[in-house]
């Protein structure tokens, strides 16, 4: 394990393979929360939140990444509601700019689940825990009433991908992402500064994240995290993933 006072983490888009398309231009880095309130900050108020340690410390490694581009989804009338008890995965037949898609049942009635087609790959050089929420300070969200599927895992031993999965209420008619809004929030769990290390994807990548997401379909259903992160650890997963992403590091 590292002794040095910085973590880190490795990311890269990772909705494509390079060798064969690019979408680089959709995917920004991941940067500070506090520094993107600091852009609207009050310089004439010297007792602001800003000043408070309890604030500090809530938002010392939460990051969030920015759309870098506007993207709005009109949904033809009554779609949702004709879809979400659908079992096939189906393409949303919208005028947006990235796709979205059903993928699977939903979880939750009167929602339909919908996911916007965005993925990311994150991984650090030692275990650490990623919690990745919603944006919440001030809230941000492409649709009303829309829910963000989120979750808490470790980073360092658990190559899993991270993706725009929403929950999106029946009685929507508009999915709309904003220029500079932000797509979530990620709580890095660690008293040592973060540093962002942008990599390419590579197919074996993938294989890792994609061998996480099928784990209970492979390796039998309700394991915790725990039991997946020993299993792993047996496996040298880790090793074998930080080997590829030094192979593929950009300057």
């Amino acid at each position: 394990m590292s002794t040095s006072n910085t973590l880190t983490i490795y990311w890269c888009p990772a909705s494509y393979l390079p060798d064969y398309e690019n979408w680089a231009s959709l995917y920004r880095d991941p940067i500070s929360v506090l520094n993107v309130l600091r852009s609207t900050k009050n310089v004439n108020n010297n007792g602001s939140f800003f000043a408070c340690p309890a604030t500090s410390e809530l938002f010392e490694n939460v990051f969030t990444v920015l759309s870098n581009l506007t993207d709005t989804h009109v949904f033809p009338v009554d779609l949702l509601k004709q879809i979400h008890k659908e079992k096939n995965e189906q393409v949303l037949p919208t005028n947006g700019k990235i796709q979205l898609s059903k993928i699977r049942d939903t979880s939750l009635e009167g929602y339909v689940n919908i996911l916007y087609n965005m993925k990311w790959f994150f991984f650090s050089e030692e275990p650490v825990s990623m919690t990745f929420t919603p944006p919440y300070y001030p809230v941000s969200s492409p649709a009303k009433g829309n829910l963000l599927s989120s979750g808490t895992f470790d980073i360092g031993q658990w190559p899993r991908l991270l993706t725009l999965d929403y929950h999106i209420p029946l009685d929507v008619e508009i999915f709309e992402i904003k220029e500079n809004d932000p797509l979530f929030y990620l709580h890095i769990k660690t008293d040592k500064k973060v540093k962002f290390q942008r990599i390419f994807m590579t197919p074996k990548l993938m294989t890792f994240a994609s061998e996480s997401a099928q784990s209970p379909s492979r390796y039998g259903f309700f394991k915790s995290l725990q039991q997946r992160y020993k299993m792993a650890q047996q496996a040298s997963i880790q090793k074998q993933v930080l080997s590829e992403i030094k192979q593929n590091l950009i300057d």
